[in-house]
């Protein structure tokens, strides 16, 4: 799988086109599903901070022009061999989604939609479960000359496949290679 997404990823970015500028994106993220949106100041601090429902992974995008595309990945287990010898538990969530970047990638704020399909796979001992719903989201990112900063909030309407939660808010940081082609006019709104 590893070696399939990197393939992708070197792939599509050599495709998309030197005259396009694509951008690669990779971050280490942190997931808290919300039970509902925050309608106070207070309850969006309160919602930014870690609890015991929070995940971190990483996830990677690839964006042409306006579009991306990517994949957001999760993974944690317990550790129970020495409780109960032979009993594994792991899960797995992974999301892959289409992304529209208003303002492209040469500008230093980038408000940002997706569109994906959130999986999860739990094995439990001998029992897998696969469990899939789509989602949209919106965000938005900070692009520091190739460090990113950022936060996305998605909405699922038939609830996350995790916890049954409608909501989930992420926080990332990480790096943004490309993307910013030298503008070959003296007119630099044109290159934008």
């Amino acid at each position: 799988m590893r070696y399939t997404t990197i393939a992708t990823i070197i792939l599509l970015a050599a495709a998309s086109g030197a005259a396009a500028s694509p951008q690669l994106r990779f971050a280490a993220n942190a997931r808290t599903p919300l039970a509902s949106i925050p309608s106070e100041p207070a309850g969006w601090v309160q919602a930014f901070e870690p609890n015991e429902r929070t995940t971190s992974g990483w996830h990677w995008e690839v964006i042409v022009r306006h579009i991306g595309f990517g994949m957001h990945y999760r993974h944690y287990g317990d550790d129970v061999w020495a409780i109960d010898p032979g009993v594994v538990r792991v899960g797995k969530h992974s999301d892959v989604y289409l992304s529209y970047h208003a303002l492209g990638t040469r500008r230093g704020i980038d408000p940002f939609v997706e569109a994906g399909l959130s999986s999860r796979t739990s094995v439990q001992g001998t029992s897998v479960r696969v469990d899939s719903r789509g989602y949209v989201s919106g965000g938005l990112a900070v692009n520091l000359h190739g460090l990113l900063i950022g936060s996305r909030l998605a909405w699922y309407p038939n609830g996350r496949p995790d916890d049954q939660s409608f909501h989930d808010l992420s926080v990332f940081a990480g790096i943004a290679l490309g993307g910013s082609r030298p503008c070959a006019t003296r007119h630099r709104h044109a290159c934008y």
